[in-house]
């Protein structure tokens, strides 16, 4: 009846001629839709194109340009998680088209967002972390900043990388001998070259390695 070059298998005849508007081979599943038979693509229409008696999604013959490629948007901050690809006619709940979450679990971590100085945390998914500069590579940082990239395991923790320190504790960052653990100091605070009992920092200015003082 649609001249699809398909007929219907429960209105069948059998003759020595070929009566028009017949076919001479059935399976169409919608006599009345030119577009559903069993010559047909299955798109994303709801409906059994093909015939075959899978719908959308759950034919495997589906023309995928008529699906959407969505992935996982769990912590809804917009950005979706790259390992978590969904081809589909219909995006699900809680799905969103790109893939440039570096973090699905937490909202404060997605593309943009503000970066944290050495806290491990690559905010901003940019690949790479903010830490503070250890030009003498003491373990100690100051108050200059220089970049790292995450690396092959995901770390972005800044003591990891030479040249690079969580912290902003160093007063001499062209010497690693001095540094803020680099030897056993006392406190001096009366410049006399000796210190008390009270331990402290080499980067205090009022200390020293010299103790007895009473």
């Amino acid at each position: 009846l649609d001249g699809d070059g398909f007929g219907n298998d429960d209105d069948s005849t059998v003759s020595c001629e070929q009566p028009s508007g017949s076919a001479i081979q059935g399976g169409d599943c919608d006599d009345l839709n030119p577009d559903v038979n069993p010559d047909a693509q299955e798109i994303c229409d709801g409906r059994d194109n093909d015939c075959d008696s899978d719908i959308d999604d759950a034919d495997s013959s589906i023309d995928s340009s008529t699906q959407v490629t969505v992935f996982s948007d769990l912590d809804g901050d917009g950005y979706g998680d790259p390992d978590s690809e969904m081809t589909l006619c219909e995006a699900p709940e809680n799905t969103v088209e790109n893939s440039d979450d570096c973090n699905d679990t937490d909202a404060s971590i997605r593309p943009f967002a503000g970066e944290t100085i050495a806290d491990g945390i690559d905010q901003n998914c940019d690949g790479e972390e903010i830490c503070y500069l250890d030009a003498d590579n003491d373990g100690y940082g100051v108050d200059s900043i220089t970049i790292i990239t995450v690396d092959a395991n995901g770390s972005t923790n800044c003591d990891d990388v030479e040249g690079a320190s969580s912290t902003l504790d160093d007063c001499d960052d062209s010497d690693a001998s001095i540094n803020p653990g680099a030897m056993t100091m006392y406190a001096d605070n009366d410049a006399d070259g000796f210190g008390g009992e009270t331990m402290t920092s080499s980067c205090d200015e009022n200390a020293t390695m010299n103790t007895g003082d009473c």
